[in-house]
């Protein structure tokens, strides 16, 4: 689909359905009525122009996945809590709408800004993309850091519930004190923002300095 596109009325787009709306100009897809994304759908174009808006609601469903390419969602209801749907933000120095997730995909390059505190599933990370947290986060499934991403506590409490797999991207724990101890004990590394999932031995870290995660740990 070509242009801007509005929903008025009810439209569920199954899960073997695939829609991608491409648009040069502002607001890709404009919901006034209700829209269920249980497939997939794609908003392409650049970070001004494929962006979904409306006074209506958008719910992806469980077997959903939303593809933006565009800015912060500001369609009035925004629901991506669903077990199982996923959503991602493709493009660069994109700000996600702040609501619960599933699963949280951050591809393309530049900065991504989200201020959301929990992940229900799993996060990737993909491309050259930088987050760096406002505030603390819980990823109750795995965090796997792709390509050159970087994911950056800031001295937050970070903590993930799955499996960290680093396969090029790095994680960064900022300490806010020295902290001198296992690097898998949580009660000794919480100063640096959380468990750092990296395995075996001691070491001292004085305060202000960034522990660097950038192998593969599971």
């Amino acid at each position: 689909i070509s242009g801007v596109t509005t929903v008025t009325g009810g439209i569920t787009n199954n899960n073997n359905g695939s829609i991608t709306i491409s648009n040069s100009s502002t607001g890709a897809l404009a919901i006034g009525g209700t829209l269920e994304n249980d497939g997939s759908l794609t908003l392409s174009g650049s970070t001004t122009n494929a962006v979904m808006t409306g006074a209506g609601s958008f719910t992806n469903g469980a077997t959903g996945t939303l593809t933006t390419h565009g800015g912060t969602p500001t369609v009035t209801t925004f629901t991506t809590s669903a077990s199982g749907n996923t959503v991602e933000y493709v493009g660069a120095d994109q700000t996600c709408r702040n609501v619960g997730y599933h699963h949280l995909v951050f591809s393309g390059s530049g900065t991504k800004t989200c201020a959301t505190t929990s992940i229900a599933g799993n996060l990737t990370m993909n491309g050259t993309t930088t987050w760096t947290l406002g505030g603390a986060l819980a990823i109750q499934g795995n965090a796997v850091m792709n390509d050159t991403s970087s994911l950056y506590a800031n001295g937050y409490n970070l903590t993930i519930g799955g499996t960290t797999t680093l396969n090029g991207g790095a994680i960064y724990y900022l300490c806010s004190s020295s902290q001198t101890g296992n690097f898998e004990d949580a009660s000794t590394w919480t100063a640096c923002g959380g468990v750092v999932p990296q395995a075996g031995g001691t070491a001292t870290i004085e305060a202000g300095h960034t522990v660097t995660v950038s192998d593969t740990r599971s």
